[in-house]
Parts: C-alpha cells; sequence; structure tokens
C-alpha cells in the first residue's frame, strides 16, 4: 500500500523532474540533483510526504555547534516552506527537510516549492566547502520578537 501511494505521488514529481521516479526497496525515492545535492522523497508513519536533502555530516565540534545554530537562526528567519533544518544524531548529519500533506501535491505546488529548498541546500553545502558558516542576508530576518520576544 505505501509503494503505491508513494508511487503515485511521484508521478507528480516526474513532471517537475522530467524523468520517471519510482520507489526504491527502502519506500523512499532517492534523486541525484549534482555531484554533492540529493534530495530524497518518502512517507512518513502518518503518510505525510518528506522531501529531504543530507546538507554535511557533522561530528562533534565548534564547528557543528555553529552550524546548529546558524540552521536554528534560519529556521526562525525563512519560511518554513524553503525548508526546516534539522540534526540527525544517529548519523550525525545536519539535514534540510519539508513535510507535505500528499492532499497538496500537484506539479504547480512542486514547481513553487522544490526551487527555494534545493537553493537553500546548494547555498548552504557550498558556504560549508569554504569552511564558512552560512548567514542570513538582512532581508530575511524576521520583522518581529515573535509571541515570546526570543
Amino acid at each position: 500500500m505505501e509503494d503505491s501511494q508513494l508511487a503515485n505521488i511521484l508521478k507528480e514529481f516526474e513532471r517537475y523532474f522530467g524523468f520517471s521516479l519510482v520507489p526504491d526497496a527502502n519506500h523512499a525515492c532517492l534523486i541525484a540533483l549534482t555531484k554533492k545535492l540529493s534530495i530524497q522523497i518518502e512517507l512518513d508513519r502518518y503518510g505525510m510526504v518528506i522531501i529531504g536533502c543530507r546538507i554535511v555530516n557533522a561530528p562533534p565540534s565548534s564547528y557543528r555547534n555553529s552550524l546548529i545554530t546558524a540552521a536554528l537562526k534560519y529556521n526562525e528567519a525563512t519560511p518554513p516552506s524553503t525548508g526546516i533544518f534539522g540534526f540527525g544524531k544517529k548519523r550525525q548529519q545536519l539535514l534540510l527537510y519539508i513535510k507535505i500533506d500528499p492532499k497538496n501535491i500537484t506539479s504547480q505546488y512542486i514547481a513553487s516549492i522544490l526551487p527555494p529548498f534545493i537553493e537553500k541546500a546548494k547555498y548552504w553545502i557550498e558556504t560549508i566547502e569554504k569552511n564558512e558558516i552560512p548567514e542570513i542576508s538582512p532581508t530575511s530576518k524576521p520583522k518581529s520578537a515573535g509571541m515570546f520576544g526570543l
């Protein structure tokens, strides 16, 4: 059942990518966009679609702490539709992902969310390759301090 649902969802993504997509043995679909950037599409246990990518392996260090701090700032300053950063403790990886209700998936919706998600991932990967910490541009900073003033 899960593979057939994912296969149907992947058909909408095929229009964006221009080639056939099928679930693999792990009930996911890995798409290599560049040598260093791949995205994975899968369903979570609740049937939500997750689009994710690995940004970097980040073993314990002060650099990793700085990356995680920057990622948290990005989460707060940029729309969730461009991706949310998370950290996979088991594999020590900084991840970027989007969670989508499968009812919302259309080729137009995919064309609106994937480009900013991919650009965000590329920017982070390229910046980290230079051993730098990605910075938020002044125009992307939030205008209010939020409900708790943080």
